[in-house]
């Protein structure tokens, strides 16, 4: 695999849950007093979240996008997104 492959395979890798972790944060429900992160460090935070949880799953699956993958990384974005926004008050 030579370097432009690598290029997109990771963007390829990466890109559900950039789309998803910015959409949920564009339109996520939000309370006006409790919320303390900004949208940039909201969308960042789904992001990352998001990302941990492919990395994993493609660890513990041995291969990346298989169904079980993207419903933890759409349980660890509605989970990060629960904790940025302080949904628990």
């Amino acid at each position: 695999m030579d370097l432009v492959e690598m290029t997109w395979h990771v963007l390829n890798f990466c890109a559900p849950a950039v789309v998803v972790g910015a959409l949920l944060a564009m339109t996520g429900v939000r309370k006006p007093r409790a919320q303390r992160l900004g949208l940039t460090a909201q969308i960042a935070l789904n992001v990352l979240g998001g990302l941990a949880a492919l990395a994993a799953s493609a660890w513990w699956l041995a291969r990346d996008g298989k169904t079980l993958g993207y419903a933890a990384m759409v349980v660890a974005i509605a989970l990060m997104q629960w904790v940025g926004t302080r949904q628990w008050r």
